[in-house]
């Protein structure tokens, strides 16, 4: 036996080096891991995106349904009223149609229910005969004067409805 250290090639390792390096003397390449945090960054911005879109069109949604329930709550109820010296006929009815009441005398109002005012509705007063002269029609919507008109020297007079209602 000889004091020289006895070297294997195979049992060699030099510093620095770790076992994988040592196959064969030739070098394997380390398997890295491979991090999630940019998967996990990418599905949270991902599910964020979906719930916004979600979001941005469930209010919408909801903005139409309350339109909609806006639109249908939107009716009045209407107080008519007319005064004049003598006989008159009164006509009224929303701007697409009218319904005459027509012969009245003297004093004449009706209530007219759930009527939409973006629809437009009017009453128009017209006296009978040359003798009729003071003329007065009123539209009444909770208690509020809407529309009022007075007439001494015409024989007709129109009182239409607002589309925005007073309040």
């Amino acid at each position: 036996m000889s004091n020289t250290p006895h070297s294997n090639n195979n049992e060699h390792v030099a510093h620095g080096t770790s076992a994988t390096e040592r196959t064969n003397g030739s070098y394997a390449p380390e398997e890295k891991k491979k991090s999630i945090w940019p998967w996990l960054l990418g599905l949270l911005a991902l599910l964020l995106l979906i719930g916004g879109c979600s979001l941005l069109t469930s209010n919408n949604d909801n903005e139409e349904e309350n339109a909609e329930t806006t639109e249908v709550e939107k009716t009045v109820d209407l107080e008519l009223s007319v005064t004049a010296d003598g006989a008159a006929a009164v006509n009224h009815g929303p701007s697409d149609a009218k319904s005459a009441d027509n012969a009245i005398e003297n004093e004449w109002s009706t209530t007219i229910e759930n009527i939409h005012p973006e629809n437009g509705y009017s009453m128009t007063v017209t006296g009978k005969g040359e003798t009729t002269a003071n003329l007065a029609c009123k539209i009444v919507v909770d208690g509020v004067v809407q529309d009022e008109q007075f007439s001494a020297d015409e024989n007709k007079i129109t009182c239409t409805l607002p589309s925005e209602i007073k309040k």
